[in-house]
């Protein structure tokens, strides 16, 4: 499946983004292959309110990003679009 066949399906589900992420983190999925949760922040008690996910469609190759908050009443809110986006090494100085 290209990008645009995975987003539209994402989007056709009648699951909501968070049903949809928790099916995406189980055993492979019979509609999107081998898929795995390669990058996250926040979405959870003590991870502030900012939350992303970003979901690697192995077979497909094709890495997808969605942003949200989060609020310990309310949970997770994903209210942004799924978008592609591409690994990209960076390096970094830290000092200690």
């Amino acid at each position: 499946m290209k990008v645009e066949e995975i987003i539209q399906k994402l989007n056709d589900s009648k699951l909501g983004t968070s049903e949809l992420l928790e099916l995406l983190e189980g055993p492979e999925d019979e509609t999107f292959g081998n898929v795995a949760i390669v990058d996250e922040v926040g979405g959870h008690e003590g991870g502030g309110d900012y939350a992303m996910r970003v979901v690697h469609f192995k077979d497909h190759n094709v890495f997808l990003k969605i942003t949200g908050w989060y609020s310990s009443y309310e949970g997770t809110d994903w209210d942004s679009d799924w978008k592609e986006v591409v690994p990209k090494e960076k390096m970094i100085t830290v000092y200690e």
